[in-house]
């Protein structure tokens, strides 16, 4: 951070399905995520459908020196349950100890490492990451807290995988406290119509609403914040709430109508034939000012989304001048 100018950027890099039985079928992807994350210098980046351990040792190898990282991992009770049922089946049927060593070696080593079984039974709580510059702050003064949904409705992996959001509250040497949220939200069955396969088109979701306004209400007691993420929403369907929570857009702050989500994205074609050019990747901010918004990541493409991309400026914290006026004040009278 320089001059009070600083880099945030939001983006979901798609770690969990359509890809297939191993994670390592897919290093080629994810070493482009890693150099993409690395090129881009930001000194905030929210990172959304991160699902296992693997590529969070991954960041800490690559990003240790540079990055705080922050994120939830799991409890591994529910996972292992799962396996131990999963052998106890295949013990049943298969009744043969060579048979069934050879069946744990498949379990624990390629089920339990494949990216469609991390998808669906994440270790990393809402598969969200936050990663901080270090030089912006002391890792051991920064507050972190993860929170699920309240609201988890109308999204059938909620029921294994509940959606949430992070927070962190950076404090900065000019008395001044930035407040982080990171979240993805609901993506319902009934959020993607394709009408005459031609137009796509997002509906309104009330449990998506929901959780929107749950992180929007937790910016009211706080001076300086920025929420980042993957909403699933466009700014059309008015799920948002910016000027009730006096949030603003940084894209539509800037003029921005560049998009996130493309069917000229290879990896979005694997998912949507249809033809649609949305953003429904967010920057929200509450007192900071928008300098210029971006788009990144795009060729060649590492994710179904692109980078969202927002520089700000930092207001200086008014204390000193809030206890000059108070003074006056006094003087006066």
């Amino acid at each position: 951070m320089k001059n009070n100018i600083i880099n945030v950027g939001s983006w979901n890099i798609f770690t969990g399905y359509p890809w297939g039985i191993s994670l390592n079928a897919d290093n080629t992807r994810i070493d482009q995520i890693l150099n993409y994350i690395q090129s881009s210098d930001l000194d905030i980046l929210a990172l959304q459908e991160v699902q296992n351990i693997y590529f969070i040792d991954l960041l800490k190898n690559k990003f240790n020196n540079s990055y705080h990282i922050f994120y939830s991992k799991k409890n591994i009770i529910i996972r292992n349950c799962i396996l131990a049922v999963v052998l106890f089946l295949l013990y049943y049927f298969i009744q043969n100890i060579i048979g069934l060593c050879v069946m744990f070696l498949f379990v624990n080593f390629i089920i339990k490492n494949s990216t469609i079984y991390n998808f669906l039974l994440s270790e990393i709580e809402g598969g969200l990451v936050l990663l901080v510059k270090n030089e912006l702050s002391n890792k051991e003064i920064i507050e972190y807290k993860y929170q699920n949904f309240i609201n988890q409705d109308n999204d059938i992996l909620n029921t294994i995988n509940k959606r949430g959001f992070q927070e962190i509250e950076i404090p900065f040497k000019n008395n001044l406290i930035l407040t982080i949220f990171n979240t993805h939200l609901n993506s319902s069955p009934y959020t993607f119509n394709l009408i005459n396969k031609k137009n796509y088109l997002i509906e309104k979701s009330n449990s998506r609403e929901n959780q929107i306004r749950e992180i929007e209400e937790k910016t009211i007691k706080k001076k300086n914040c920025i929420l980042l993420g993957d909403f699933n929403t466009t700014s059309n369907v008015n799920e948002l709430h910016l000027k009730e929570f006096n949030l603003k857009d940084s894209f539509i702050e800037t003029n921005n109508m560049d998009y996130s989500w493309s069917s000229n994205n290879l990896f979005t074609n694997t998912i949507i034939s249809s033809k649609f050019n949305e953003r429904i990747d967010y920057i929200l901010t509450k007192n900071l000012n928008t300098i210029s918004t971006n788009i990144i990541f795009k060729d060649p493409p590492a994710s179904d989304h692109y980078c969202v991309t927002a520089q700000l400026n930092i207001k200086k914290s008014d204390k000193k001048i809030s206890k000059i006026n108070k003074a006056l004040k006094v003087f006066k009278s």
